[in-house]
This record gives C-alpha cells, sequence and structure tokens, in this order.
C-alpha cells in the first residue's frame, strides 16, 4: 500500500532540507498509559497468506486424510516421565484413526480431547472438556499398534495417551497437539470461523484468502470467533502484558517488541533494577531463578531442559544451561520441520524450537517439540513465585484460547516469506562482492536464501530431515572458550538429554571409533585430535536461525559466544567450526575447507547487513501501512514506534558497515524525522501526510540498496 495525499508537505521540507544528527533520532518511548498493540491487517493478511501455503502443501501431502501427529512427553501436561513416544494418523475425512506407541511399558488409552472454556480453567484435560476414549493399545515386544474409528464431528484440540483405565484428567504420560494452522484448517472446514480479516471488513474467508479460496462464503454457525487480525491483536496483549499469576515477568520481559524481541547488554543496562526480569536478585524465593551475573554481564538466561531438580549446585551441567534469548521474528520460515520416512513419504512433524530444537524444559529427543508446549513450558520456567513451580500457586498455564491467541501473535512476527536470491542484484560494490562470497563459501546449504532452512539432507536416528526445512547441526560453537565465564557456564550439550551425548553424524565422521573426527579438510586444520561428543547433555547440535535478522540482533549463537557480526562470521573460518561435524561436512564440498580471504569477512558482513537494512525498510512500511488506518493517535502511535525502532536498527546496520552513506542513509533519516512528528499530531490528516513522505524516503532508500 502507498499514500501519496502529499499536499501541505511543502512546511515541512526544511524539516529535513540536511543531515540529521543520530543523536536526533531516538525513539520515543510509550507512556505507561498508551495503546501498545502494534498489530494491524498487513500482520494478519501476511499470516493468511503463509496459512494458504502451509494448506496447499498440507492437501498435497494428503491433508485431512492423512494428518499425522507426533506424541511425546509434555513437561506441562505429562504427569509422570516417559521414554515412550508415539504417533497418530488421523483420516478426517474418513473418520479413522492409526496410532502407534513406541516404549510403553504397559497397556495403554487413546484419547481425544476437546478443551472447553470458562473461567480458570487452562489447557491441560479437565473435568467438563469433551473427552472420549479411542481405545486401548498393548505392547507386543514394546510396540504397540491400534486402528479405530473416531468419535462422530469431534474438534480435536489433543491427542492424550494414558496408563490402561487412566482418565487424562487424573494423569496423561504422552500428548499430541495440533497447530495453530490446523486448528484455522479445522476451523473452516466445520464452519467454526468466517473471518480471517476482521469482521467489519468482509465476513468471508475470502476477506483474507483472496477470492479463489476454496472455503471462501463460510458463515459461522456458532458463537462468536475471533478474526485472524483479532487473534493477533489478543495474542500481543498476551505476550506483552499477561503475567499468568507468577512473579511479575511477560514474554516480552525476555522479548521485548523494541528491541526485536530479544535482549543485549545494553537493554539490560537501561532497565530498573526492579524490572521483573532480575526478580532472582530482590525475591529471596527467586534467587536460583537466574544467575544475576551472567544476565548483566552477557545477557544469558538459565534453561533448564534437563531438569529442575538439584538447583543448589549451580555447576551441575545436567540441571541448567546459560543462553541468550532467541528473538522471535520470521518463526513460519524457521521453525517447521519433519522427518521423511523410508518410503518417501512424510512423516513425525515436530518445531524446531529454541536454540537447540528440543522444545522446553525436560526437553529431550522424546519430549513435546511444538510452540504451543514452548509456552508452556516457559511459564513453567521463568514466570514462578517460588521454585517449586507449583500450578495453581506458583504460576498458571495459560488457556486454550490463549495458547491459540499466542501462537498466531507470534507466528505473525516478522517475515512470511523467505527471499530468492537468485534475483537479487545489489547496487554497492561491496555488497555485491559479499553475496559473491556467500555463494562461493556454500553459506547457502544451511541458510538457503539467507533464511534457517537447509537445502541437504541431514540424518537423524533411521530417518532424514528433508531438505529447506529447519534443522540441527553441531557447528563447534561450543568448543570456543569463552574465559569471561570460565566456570561459570557448564557445558550446552544441546539437543536431548543424554550424557555427553554423540552428534548425530558421529558413525559418519569417525569410522574407526576413537570419539574423533577422521574427515579433516585440511592439514592446517588440526581436526585428527578434535572430540566430536557434546561434552555437556545432549548431542552437541543446535537449530539453524536466519540470517536476514541477524545483524540487528547481537550477540550471536546461543551462548552470546561474539559480541559482533564480523566475529560471528570469521568463526566458519575456523578450526572451532572446521573440525566441527558440520564443517567436516563443509570440507566435502570446499575442498580444502571454509577459509576466507583477506576482505571477504567484510564484503559478507556488508551484504548481510544490506539484507537486514532491507528488512528494516519492509518491517517498517508495513507497520505505517497499518499505522494510516488509524484515525486515533493513540492507536496509531505503537505502530509508528515499531516502525522507528526498525529503522533506528536500519540506520545502525548500514553504518557499522560503512554502506550507502550518501543514499539509502540519509532516506532513512529523513523519514525518521517524518514519523518522529507524525507520533505526536493528533490530526489523522497531517499524519497520515507524514506517513506518506516517510514511506516516500523508504521507496528510495530501497532503490539505492538494490535493483
Amino acid at each position: 500500500m502507498r499514500h501519496r495525499n502529499l499536499v501541505g508537505l511543502s512546511c515541512l521540507t526544511a524539516l529535513v532540507g540536511g543531515a540529521v544528527a543520530l543523536s536526533a533520532l531516538a525513539v520515543p518511548a510509550p507512556r505507561g498509559d498508551e495503546p501498545t498493540v502494534v498489530s494491524g491487517p498487513s500482520r494478519a493478511k501476511a499470516l493468511a497468506a503463509a496459512f494458504q501455503r502451509w494448506e496447499t502443501e498440507y492437501q498435497a501431502a494428503g491433508g485431512d486424510r492423512a494428518r499425522v501427529l507426533s506424541m511425546y512427553y509434555s513437561d506441562a501436561l505429562s504427569s509422570e516421565p516417559t521414554e515412550a513416544w508415539g504417533q497418530v494418523k488421523l483420516d478426517l475425512v474418513e473418520g479413522r484413526v492409526e496410532a502407534g506407541v513406541v516404549g510403553a511399558d504397559g497397556p495403554v488409552d487413546l484419547w481425544v480431547v476437546k478443551n472447553v472454556p470458562g473461567e480458570r480453567r487452562s489447557v491441560r484435560p479437565e473435568d467438563g472438556d469433551q473427552i472420549e476414549l479411542v481405545g486401548t493399545l498393548t505392547p507386543v515386544n514394546g510396540q504397540a499398534h491400534l486402528e479405530a474409528t473416531l468419535p462422530a464431528d469431534f474438534p480435536i484440540d489433543l491427542v492424550v495417551v494414558t496408563r490402561a483405565g487412566t482418565r487424562p484428567e487424573d494423569g496423561a504420560l504422552l500428548v499430541g497437539y495440533t497447530t495453530l494452522f490446523h486448528r484455522l484448517h479445522d476451523r473452516a472446514q466445520t464452519a467454526q470461523i468466517a473471518v480471517l480479516a476482521p469482521r467489519t471488513q468482509d465476513p468471508t474467508l475470502a476477506g483474507a484468502l483472496g477470492p479463489n479460496s476454496a472455503e471462501a462464503a463460510v458463515v459461522p454457525s456458532n458463537p462468536y470467533v475471533p478474526s485472524m487480525e483479532e487473534m493477533i491483536a489478543q495474542g500481543e496483549e498476551l505476550f506483552t502484558k499477561e503475567t499468568f499469576e507468577g512473579n511479575g515477568r511477560t514474554c516480552a520481559s525476555c522479548h521485548p517488541p523494541l528491541n526485536n524481541f530479544t535482549i543485549d547488554q545494553d537493554w539490560i543496562a537501561d532497565l530498573s533494577d526492579y524490572d521483573p526480569l532480575f526478580v532472582a536478585e530482590f525475591d529471596p524465593e527467586l534467587s536460583d531463578l537466574e544467575d544475576p551475573e551472567l544476565m548483566r554481564e552477557f545477557a544469558l538466561i538459565r534453561e533448564n531442559q534437563d531438569g529442575f531438580d538439584a538447583l543448589e549446585d549451580r555447576h551441575d551441567p545436567k540441571r541448567f544451561n546459560m543462553r541468550s534469548v532467541p528473538h522471535t521474528l520470521a518463526m513460519t520460515m524457521s521453525l517447521q520441520s519433519f522427518i521423511l520416512n523410508p518410503d518417501g513419504s512424510r512423516g513425525e512433524e515436530f518445531q524446531q524450537i529454541g536454540w537447540s530444537g528440543d522444545g522446553s524444559t525436560n526437553g529431550t529427543e522424546l519430549s513435546m517439540r511444538a510452540l504451543r508446549d514452548f509456552t508452556l513450558g516457559a511459564i513453567r520456567q521463568h514466570f514462578p513465585q517460588t521454585l517449586e513451580r507449583e500450578e495453581g500457586y506458583d504460576f498458571r498455564f495459560a488457556t486454550e484460547d490463549e495458547l491459540i491467541a499466542m501462537e498466531a501473535f507470534q507466528m505473525s512476527l516478522g517475515r512470511q516469506e523467505d527471499i530468492d536470491l537468485t534475483t537479487m542484484t545489489f547496487k554497492d560494490a561491496k555488497v555485491t562482492a559479499g553475496l559473491a562470497v556467500f555463494n562461493a563459501k556454500a553459506c547457502g546449504l544451511c541458510h538457503a536464501n539467507a533464511g534457517a532452512n537447509d537445502i541437504a539432507a541431514h540424518p537423524r536416528g533411521d530417518a532424514a530431515i528433508i531438505h529447506d526445512l529447519n534443522v540441527n547441526l553441531n557447528t563447534g560453537v561450543e568448543t570456543l572458550e569463552l574465559d569471561e565465564t570460565l566456570g561459570m557456564r557448564p557445558t550446552d550439550g544441546g539437543f536431548g538429554g543424554a550424557p555427553d551425548g554423540a552428534t548425530p553424524l558421529l558413525a559418519f565422521l569417525d569410522q574407526n571409533g576413537d570419539g574423533k573426527t577422521d574427515f579433516p579438510p585440511d592439514a592446517s586444520f588440526n581436526c585428527a585430535d578434535e572430540v566430536i561428543t557434546s561434552g555437556g547433555f545432549g548431542d552437541g547440535t543446535f537449530n539453524i536461525p536466519p540470517l536476514i535478522e541477524a545483524a540487528d540482533t547481537p550477540p550471536f549463537f546461543h551462548n552470546n559466544a561474539v559480541e559482533t557480526l564480523e566475529e560471528s562470521v570469521a568463526f566458519y573460518g575456523t578450526s572451532n567450526f572446521n573440525c566441527s561435524p558440520a564443517g567436516s561436512l563443509i570440507g566435502l564440498v570446499i575442498p580444502g575447507g571454509l577459509v576466507f580471504a583477506p576482505g571477504e569477512v567484510d564484503q559478507l558482513t556488508a551484504f548481510l547487513r544490506a539484507l537486514n537494512a532491507l528488512e528494516n525498510i519492509r518491517a517498517s512500511d508495513t507497520y505505517l501501512d497499518d499505522a494510516y488506518t488509524e484515525r486515533r493517535l493513540a492507536y496509531a502511535k505503537p505502530k509508528i514506534l515499531a516502525a522507528l525502532a526498525d529503522l533506528d536498527d536500519g540506520l545502525t546496520v548500514l553504518a557499522e558497515s560503512r554502506i550507502h552513506r550518501y543514499d539509502a542513509y540519509p532516506e532513512l533519516q529523513k523519514a525518521i524525522v517524518y514519523l518522529k512528528t507524525a507520533s505526536r499530531v493528533t490530526s489523522y490528516q497531517t499524519r497520515n501526510v507524514l506517513i506518506a513522505r516517510a514511506q516516500a524516503n523508504l521507496d528510495k532508500a530501497k532503490g539505492y540498496i538494490k535493483n
């Protein structure tokens, strides 16, 4: 959308006639009593388009005749630890289910659950929910199988496995979730949702999905169901304000929207000493919730993926990891993965949650890996009033509707599509050279189109994760010597919970069985002495983050090991990476391993910063399109402030590589001046003139960066 109502701009031209000092461009903060929701129709439309792309792939994979859900231990909903796991294949058209459970130590029951909303109710199966028994599975040689009929017209929120004779309300072993996109699809199919755009605009699915949608013109027959835009806005309110009756923290305590949904040392330094982020410093009941020194100095938070017990031993590596806070941008493009079955069919589907892709607390190879469960685990991990972490006393879990809304909000953040580097050319010579380095060094093998998805297949157990999905790799980051945190930060084993677990590629890399790699890519890298087990609890692998958003979300890696983009890129030319399992594979593609020639790191970082600046411009444009539709300043201002924050990041990343100093950079400065004024103007006509002018500057800036 572009707004060309530029009448009356002559009086504003003097504001941007010359260079603008950065000190004059500080982003104004909203007052505590002002609305803070920045979601709007543009974000809802983009997420609806992502949903439509997902639905196309879903239908191609069998759709409602072949929906596969995994069932795993859930820290939030399971009543006892188990190493069992399972899978259900639902035929929602014929009303059939095929289920399998591996590792159960006795007969188990399979249930389907529909959560019934109400006050003081949560997502866990409770009295009053619709709960139906599907059948009993009896294991033979550790495996159990069931084929049965599904209850007619039963809307499934959860599939639950219990011990035989036990109801889900009394104790679950395994839990399986559907995703937000499954829910949207199901509601459309059953006429439970009529709109993905606001009701006031178009009361059909076509309002958001377009006139060719197969589900257009569905009319709701049930009580009010929120639209996509309303769900996202509700999710934002929950994400930024809901404490879940805990210690005062919200999701935004660690994922602040105006800091790219992550925290760093500078952000932390500007907070009040009594900000809930620091609750471990002023609440004696929570003194072991965090390590304040590592939080303040390195922006690391405590994560108990491997269990909550024995917290008094801060050096026991089994009990916790110290990790950076990953941003939550572009998650529709970075979470999804699934296993390719031996017969080539699409098998287990999961989401690569957290830095190691193994979900929330108590995450193992056999734990639930879904954004919904991660949200529940985060509440237990970060929100409790005491370290007993007792639900109903120390915190409450989110309800089904809250989880759906929060998932919609999180999935709406950032890009909803990957870029296509094969069609992009750039106007700066250093940036163009950086693209050539990106291609020559095979960066796209793990970061296709500078995103978070791999284009190669990687083994995991007896199957393989297929290309163009997010995967886990051991890149050797944990072998860096972090002197500042030595003795304070336990070794992070990454995915899973096996003590000193072996990388999934160990058998390939270590054919002589000595626990060391047999594939030195070059004599200059003394890889023969590199031990490739994790040294911690896990297999040493971490999932791939997107590169497009990297430049304005430092520090880098799962442990904030390096401060600058240059350091993070240069890491891949070291023996730490080249001797790692992932580096050894790169060595098979690039003879001699990955080595940077003089100047190539500078070129590659300039390229990444140009991509980041383009994303800053795109995100700002989206916020401003929505601000333009708001007549009241109170509702336009949060969107303008969000655009300002992104443009401030754009200035920073361009300045760091000293690119576009005399073309794109001044245009962003001019846009910021217009928007700072717009954020204070009560007249929506005048405000929209300013927004239109700022967007014209953004158009120019984008044109200076790429062809």
